[in-house]
């Protein structure tokens, strides 16, 4: 299997080299019948780009003050890695085969991880934005009735008016009898003040 796909490899390689000496006829002759020189400088461009990552990684850490890994840090790693397998099944070498195809899958894992997290943060600012208008009409209702997280009901008594009903209706769901208004009003007997009745 190695085998074979080291032969297709070499066979592209020989025909990029033959369309390399007819764009630029400048070139050593050579490329086409030595695939050697083109993947030796495509071994070192993977390894360019494997270590740009590292080099990505440093700036972005010294830029915040402290460790950080970019999403541009696993780009490099699967472009590296990538290549690197390419010059590594190309050889016939096991051991970078293996040690560069598991780290093609942690990599493109950790993408995975993060496009999730990204998505899912998303959809958490979606909802936090639905929250936030109920929030809202919450602290409305309960400032009309008196009874909020900073003041007592007794310090500032508030008649209920007609929309702070409907308001405190409205975000609790419940509007039958007196309980549209005396959701927001727990522990309170119903003609007390600052209760609206």
């Amino acid at each position: 299997m190695i085998a074979f796909l080291s032969a297709s490899i070499e066979m592209a390689v020989r025909s990029f080299a033959n369309a390399l000496l007819a764009v630029f006829p400048f070139l050593p002759a050579s490329l086409a019948t030595n695939p050697e020189q083109i993947m030796i400088i495509i071994g070192f461009a993977g390894q360019g780009l494997f270590a740009m990552r590292f080099i990505v990684q440093w700036l972005t850490s010294e830029g915040q003050g402290r460790s950080v890994i970019p999403i541009a840090f696993w780009y490099f790693s699967i472009g590296g890695g990538a290549v690197l397998l390419l010059y590594a099944i190309w050889r016939q070498d096991p051991v970078i085969i293996c040690g560069q195809g598991l780290g093609l899958f942690i990599y493109l894992r950790n993408l995975f991880l993060i496009r999730k997290s990204r998505r899912n943060a998303v959809e958490g600012d979606k909802a936090e934005r639905l929250v936030w208008p109920i929030s809202i009409m919450i602290a409305h209702c309960s400032a009309e009735t008196g009874v909020t997280d900073r003041r007592d009901w007794r310090t500032k008594a508030i008649s209920a008016n007609r929309s702070s009903d409907l308001i405190c209706a409205r975000v609790t769901g419940t509007a039958i009898g007196f309980t549209a208004r005396m959701v927001t009003m727990p522990n309170r007997p119903l003609a007390s003040v600052g209760s609206g009745w």
